[in-house]
């Protein structure tokens, strides 16, 4: 309440008024990579979310990569529902060996008092592996293969990348 007193000294009628101070702002959080792991050819999924927003505006001049290792290198960004709480952004257009990460830039989105979010990032590492395996070898552990050793029959790899399946 407040009340106003003149210089002659006549007071006023109070007067009230009520204002919410809002000491939270609204946050964004990057979830991790879909799949963590891809090739040239592939896409990499992030579910992006805001908390306390009554606005969101985020697009691909907001997502930030950084190359965390490697050469690894993205050319495309795209970003869909970005006027939701939970846009999607995709990367793709990968090339290189390595791993990139993004981050989303600040005053993405707003709460009802207008303040602004500070941003989100650096989001988890996806892995960028565009190179074929090459430098390994097969060699056949036997030197007669016939009804006596079919079910012992193996054979060896040497060189191959860790993590290779065959």
């Amino acid at each position: 309440n407040f009340t106003l007193t003149d210089a002659a000294g006549n007071t006023g009628a109070a007067a009230t008024d009520t204002a919410i101070k809002v000491t939270t702002l609204p946050t964004v959080a990057i979830g991790p990579p879909s799949p963590a792991a891809i090739n040239g050819s592939g896409s990499v999924n992030y579910t992006v979310t805001y908390t306390g927003a009554n606005t969101v505006s985020l697009d691909v001049g907001n997502v930030f990569m950084t190359t965390t290792s490697g050469t690894a290198a993205c050319s495309t960004v795209n970003v869909t529902n970005g006027a939701t709480s939970t846009p999607t952004v995709t990367i793709s257009g990968c090339a290189g060996d390595g791993t990139i990460n993004i981050s989303i830039s600040a005053g993405t989105s707003s709460d009802t008092a207008g303040n602004l979010d500070v941003g989100a990032g650096p989001g988890a590492d996806f892995t960028v592996d565009a190179t074929a395996p090459s430098g390994y070898t097969v060699s056949v552990d036997q030197t007669a293969i016939n009804s006596g050793n079919v079910s012992a029959f193996s054979f060896t790899f040497t060189g191959a990348e860790v993590g290779s399946t065959y």
